[in-house]
């Protein structure tokens, strides 16, 4: 027997070989190709990652130069057309208020109308080649004339132009318009007459369509691929200086930024800028490519250069693995030849390098795994012997099929199965039939090194179960995956143990016992002292509230509340004697008491406590509720105890609910059901097991005495009812009060009588 650590289980190897076939195509390639291959990849993407990041850059600065090119042309253009507006429309301005004009508006006679005609015809061709037709309008807005004579309105709505003209500096510019598929602006002009009132309107109707010089400039300025274009910011008539095309696509006339878009499928730049003083604006485009034409020539001078990089870097990697390949197949046929058992084979490189060191380590290796081999022999003998004489029982199974592979002399004579009867027989066959779920449970999971898998239960050949500590480790059995296991009998131990826990059971149940007996018995004793040291001042303080009450016979107000503090120290007296009632009982009072009403009246005494928590009350009373049989002041004392438990878990406002509806006990015992229900802090699930002790209490120290709950709980059962408390930490508490109901009729029930009979 070999044994060797062996990791993991046969299910993952699988897992393994199969992550291994996934990855065939490269793990399995030879290194004499792997390794270009692997340079020549990393080299193309470095390459290529470094020529694209390079070409983005050349890209960018081309068009931050094509950017920086339009706002200086968008900003020359608008300055341009800017500066030739003043003259154009202050030559207007001068013709219309001529005097000719003036006198023919307000007496257009024909005499009047020839002076103004002859004067208007410098706005017509050929004297102004630009001009389409000229208008004079009235005040009115009505057309006195227009040249050529005969002549229509090119536009019958003026009325944006004559409202600016009609105010300071009683001139203005209009929009572009379509005139016959061209396009054309207004210039007009107000004629005022002496007293500087506007009596109407020139108008000068002008083709977009400068003359040859101007378009010889503008191409010299502008560059052969580069268009410029005008129309109104705020309308939809554009035109390219010939004729009129679509608006630009974006809003390029009320923004002065850079877009891009598509026209005639070239992408191209635009930059707009409105133009001072006019309804205009001017865009210029410059298709992307005149840009970018060295930044394409950039990239294919770099992708040249990377190809011619990337065949070098190929061809040296083919080099590099061939120098590299050649010493490791020296080396993998040495160690064939070494797993074949000759321990005689070695390398000789020749190399002085890493490879070289490589081939002396693995010579050293070779003589050293010889020595070790014998050494092996050695321990595996040294093994057997410490296997077959250990006195503890121990055995090797097959992982897979669970078989047992060996066993030690230890187990044959503990189990009293025969060797032969072992080596035929699998782990399951020693366990009882319930231990092998969880066997195959622990099975499951892997076992890495030596590990304790705690307790089981085994069986012998004569059925007796034994409980058993067993140890385990993965080894390698002649080729084989098994565990090692090595089980150590405890049933005695285990037998041992359990007696003493029940001992030690009984020994704490009754010290418990014991314990409450010694805190029923100091109690006694606290509460006569208790007694003793109050009732002499309780009894004075009653005296001296009667004496005043019958000072203040006049006074309502006060008499009042004297009787309230009266009735407080008499409720203390009585709290004083609810003390002495653990240890004795005392004579009760039983009266007929609507629950309500007592409710109300223990909130009133306590109301004050409350509203100054600011907590919130919210009474659920059902209607006609049974009255019930029971003392007044130990009932009352009940319900303070509770309010004032409920209150302390509330110290930062909570709500806090008052239930009170008829319900049935177990047996079908009529009564009424009362439940304290506070938003509070809620009790441990730990501190409700001991909450009805006497002296427990979970308030701080000084807070409370741990009395309340004990003494709520004894007063409830005398009068023949239950309590009970249900909380969740963190979300409140709920106490819940039955209490039997009076008999109607006027006999007496079978509680009654036992409450009398208690009292009595």
């Amino acid at each position: 027997m070999r044994a060797s650590p062996r990791q993991g289980m046969p299910g993952q190897e699988t897992r393994r070989s199969s992550g291994k076939r996934v990855q065939l195509r490269l793990a399995t390639l030879p290194i004499r190709y792997r390794l270009p291959l692997l340079i020549g990849t990393l080299l193309f993407s470095v390459l290529l990652a470094s020529t694209w990041a390079s070409y983005r850059d050349v890209r960018e600065s081309a068009l931050e130069v094509g950017r920086e090119r339009l706002r200086t042309l968008t900003q020359q253009l608008a300055s341009q057309s800017q500066q030739s507006m003043p003259l154009l429309l202050g030559k207007t301005a001068t013709v219309a208020n001529e005097p000719a004009i003036q006198s023919f508006l307000q007496t257009p006679t024909p005499v009047m109308r020839t002076a103004a005609v002859n004067l208007l015809k410098q706005f017509t061709p050929p004297d102004d080649p630009g001009g389409i037709q000229v208008e004079l309008w009235g005040s009115d807005r009505t057309l006195r004339m227009a040249l050529p004579e005969s002549t229509a309105p090119l536009v019958s709505n003026l009325d944006p132009e004559f409202a600016q003209c009609a105010v300071e500096p009683f001139r203005s510019l209009g929009q572009f318009r379509a005139v016959n598929n061209l396009p054309a602006y207004p210039a007009a002009a107000a004629v005022k007459d002496d007293q500087g009132k506007a009596i109407g309107f020139l108008v000068r109707w002008r083709r977009v369509s400068p003359t040859a010089n101007v378009r010889k400039q503008l191409a010299e300025l502008l560059g052969s691929e580069a268009a410029v274009y005008y129309g109104n910011s705020q309308g939809a008539v554009w035109t390219d200086l010939e004729k009129i095309v679509p608006m630009p696509p974006a809003n390029l006339g009320a923004s002065q930024e850079v877009n891009y878009y598509t026209r005639d499928g070239n992408s191209v730049m635009a930059r707009g800028r409105p133009i001072a003083g006019t309804p205009w604006a001017v865009v210029v485009e410059f298709p992307d490519h005149a840009f970018l034409i060295q930044a394409h020539r950039f990239l294919r001078r770099s992708l040249l250069l990377g190809l011619g990089l990337l065949v070098v870097g190929v061809v040296g990697a083919v080099v590099l693995s061939h120098n590299i390949i050649e010493p490791l197949r020296a080396l993998t046929e040495a160690a064939s030849a070494i797993s074949a058992g000759d321990y005689s084979r070695t390398v000789e490189t020749g190399r002085h390098d890493e490879l070289g060191k490589l081939a002396s380590v693995f010579n050293a290796m070779v003589a050293s795994v010889g020595d070790s081999r014998v050494d092996l022999e050695r321990s595996e003998h040294q093994y057997r012997l410490l296997f077959e004489s250990n006195p503890l029982p121990m055995w090797v199974f097959d992982r897979e099929t669970l078989q047992f592979l060996a066993v030690n002399e230890a187990a044959i004579h503990h189990y009293g199965f025969s060797r032969e009867e072992f080596l035929e027989m699998t782990i399951k066959d020693i366990r009882p039939s319930e231990e092998i779920p969880r066997l195959m449970q622990a099975l499951s999971q892997p076992i890495k090194g030596y590990q304790l898998s705690g307790n089981w239960q085994h069986r012998r050949k004569d059925d007796t179960i034994i409980d058993v500590e067993i140890a385990a480790h993965s080894i390698d059995f002649e080729g084989r995956p098994a565990e090692l296991v090595l089980a150590n009998d405890v049933t005695d131990r285990i037998h041992t143990e359990e007696t003493l826990r029940v001992k030690n059971l009984e020994l704490a149940t009754m010290t418990q016992q014991l314990w409450q007996t010694s805190k029923l018995a100091t109690m006694g004793e606290l509460a006569a002292s208790i007694a003793h040291e109050l009732n002499n001042p309780l009894a004075t303080s009653a005296l001296r509230l009667e004496s005043l009450a019958a000072q203040l016979s006049g006074n309502e107000q006060m008499s009042c509340a004297v009787e309230i503090v009266a009735q407080e120290v008499e409720r203390m007296g009585r709290l004083v004697g609810g003390l002495l009632e653990f240890s004795r009982r005392g004579h009760q009072q039983i009266s007929t008491l609507n629950i309500s009403e007592e409710l109300a009246r223990a909130v009133d005494l306590i109301e004050y406590h409350l509203r100054s928590r600011k907590i919130e009350l919210v009474y659920e009373f059902d209607n006609n509720l049974s009255t019930i049989h029971a003392d007044r002041q130990q009932l009352r004392q009940v319900f303070l105890n509770l309010l004032t438990n409920a209150a302390d878990a509330m110290p930062n406002s909570g709500k806090l609910i008052i239930r009170a509806a008829t319900d049935h006990a177990e047996g079908g015992i009529a009564g009424v059901r009362i439940e304290f229900a506070d938003s509070g802090s809620g009790i441990h699930p730990k501190d409700l097991e001991r909450i009805w002790e006497p002296f427990f209490t979970t308030k701080p120290e000084g807070k409370g005495t741990g009395l309340g709950l004990a003494i709520c709980r004894r007063m409830v059962e005398e009068h023949r009812g239950t309590i009970s408390i249900d909380s969740v930490l963190g979300s409140g508490t709920t106490v819940s009060i039955f209490l039997p109901s009076a008999n109607r009729s006027g006999e007496k029930s079978r509680n009654e009588a036992e409450l009398e009979l208690i009292a009595n």
